[in-house]
């Protein structure tokens, strides 16, 4: 390894360098203490820093195995640390930190602090995007997150990841969700805005740095940015989500859509703007939001309640709901309840990823109910219409025809 790379950070993520100092320096020890003896004092003393923090944890965690201290581990610990740290009040759901754990959590963070700050800080951060994720170009097909420099990465199956931005930042992100957490190095001054793209068949988690949970659907474009600073809490949708925003009586948390403004300040709530809806509209879960519009109407919706505002009009109309319906996408189901099939066309095609065409004109007014499971396939879906309703169907490449039976 070369001296310049010898920084806590990066040896915090060296599996070896943990487990030579996890063994009592018995495993690669020939390896780690030759480095250690070429060494200058002040980046042995890096050194001596790193081993020190991975003792103390390795104390705390008498009853693990030390197998598990990994530098996966000691990231994690971080995260949860800082988790329980930044979180203000915990409900009942969401009470996971037994006594023990706290206190164990508490420690390391003192432990941390005392050691010239948190252990992640270093000059030589491998903090940017490309260092961890596969850059791509944009494309639809791919869940993307794409950084302020307009650079494109994707996000697959494969990915798992974990790392520390150059300004403070604590990134984690896997092929199911991307969350950031601000380490106590963080710098307030992060706003330019980043972007996750979602294809049409697939749904992605945002969690950022305030708490906020946000669930996107398919074919929808979320713009966030990650400043600490408490009166920018804004971000903009194209497409559809569900919003668990973490309550912050002197920060207002701002959704922007193509017609609609809500503002929050914590609350559960979904929003559909699709360009093809005509439409955007406001379905209130828990809570209250005030939904404005382009002419500076505005209105104060309560739990089951939609505001729509369509594209033109210059009024909200706001009606009761079955939220269960709204939502439902978020468990993996979509339910319509006596739905034109016309309606159901944009819908069918981000659900399964695949274009539907009606060839019979009478079709578009043919009325549908019923629930669709992720789990079943296209194929469970067509048949059940052939069988139910009388509509064929025909696939050919990337489009389902469908037209009735004669």
């Amino acid at each position: 390894m070369q001296h310049s790379n010898i920084t806590i950070d990066n040896l915090l993520n060296n599996d070896s360098f943990i487990a030579w100092v996890v063994s009592d320096r018995e495993q690669h020890s020939d390896y780690w203490n030759g480095i250690k003896e070429e060494l200058p004092k002040d980046v042995a003393e890096i050194l001596d820093k790193a081993a020190s923090i991975i003792e103390k944890i390795k104390i705390l965690y008498v009853d693990s195995d030390e197998n598990h201290i990994t530098s996966d581990f000691i990231q994690q610990q971080y995260i949860k640390l800082l988790e329980a740290r930044n979180t203000k009040t915990i409900s009942p759901e969401t009470k996971v930190f037994k006594i023990r754990t706290v206190l164990k959590y508490a420690a390391i963070l003192v432990l941390l602090l005392s050691i010239s700050g948190i252990y992640y800080y270093s000059e030589k951060m491998d903090g940017a995007f490309e260092n961890h994720l596969i850059s791509t170009t944009y494309n639809s097909k791919d869940i993307l997150i794409e950084t302020p420099d307009h650079k494109f990465f994707v996000i697959d199956d494969s990915t798992k990841n974990n790392w520390l931005t150059d300004n403070g930042i604590f990134v984690s992100v896997t092929n199911e969700q991307i969350k950031f957490v601000a380490s106590d190095d963080a710098k307030g001054s992060s706003d330019e805005p980043f972007k996750v793209y979602t294809p049409n068949d697939k749904r992605y988690h945002v969690i950022l740095t305030d708490g906020t949970n946000i669930e996107l659907n398919g074919n929808s474009i979320l713009t966030f940015g990650l400043s600490e600073e408490s009166n920018k809490r804004n971000v903009a949708l194209i497409g559809e989500a569900f919003f668990d925003v973490a309550r912050n009586e002197h920060a207002p948390f701002t959704v922007q859509s193509s017609d609609l403004s809500v503002k929050v300040l914590g609350t559960e709530f979904n929003i559909s703007n699709y360009p093809e809806n005509g439409y955007t509209s406001t379905t209130l879960i828990e809570g209250s939001v005030e939904v404005s519009n382009a002419s500076n109407k505005s209105v104060v919706i309560k739990p089951g309640n939609q505001a729509r505002s369509y594209k033109g009009s210059e009024n909200i109309e706001v009606k009761n709901v079955d939220v269960q319906e709204v939502v439902a996408w978020t468990s993996g189901r979509m339910i319509f309840n006596d739905e034109k099939f016309v309606d159901l066309i944009p819908k069918l095609n981000r659900w399964y990823g695949i274009n539907f065409i009606l060839s019979d004109e009478e079709l578009s007014n043919v009325r549908f109910t019923g629930t669709l499971k992720k789990e079943n396939d296209l194929t469970h879906f067509l048949q059940m219409l052939k069988y139910t309703e009388g509509i064929n169907y025909e696939i050919s490449n990337n489009e389902v025809k469908l037209f009735i039976n004669q």
